[in-house]
């Protein structure tokens, strides 16, 4: 960020503005980081929020492997003792 805007040289090009010029900025209107120029879902209002990723595990699944682990345990103790 040559110019001290907040904006890394990169994107200033990316988005057509000047690097050198803290005066020419890329327009933000949504403010989600992403130069209106390039940004493929602009919003005005609130920034958007990112999505929060799908849960794909099977609920209970974690305290099924502990039960049968503990299982497993006893039968293994009971069968050391006979």
């Amino acid at each position: 960020d040559d110019d001290g805007d907040g904006w890394l040289d990169s994107d200033e090009n990316t988005c057509g503005t000047d690097p050198m010029d803290a005066q020419s900025m890329p327009v933000d209107v949504d403010e989600d980081g992403i130069c209106d120029s390039i940004d493929d879902n602009v919003q005005t209002g609130e920034p958007e929020e990112p999505e929060e990723p799908e849960d794909d595990s099977l609920p209970g699944f974690p305290a099924l492997l502990a039960a049968l682990a503990m299982l497993g345990a006893t039968i293994s103790i009971r069968h050391r003792r006979e």
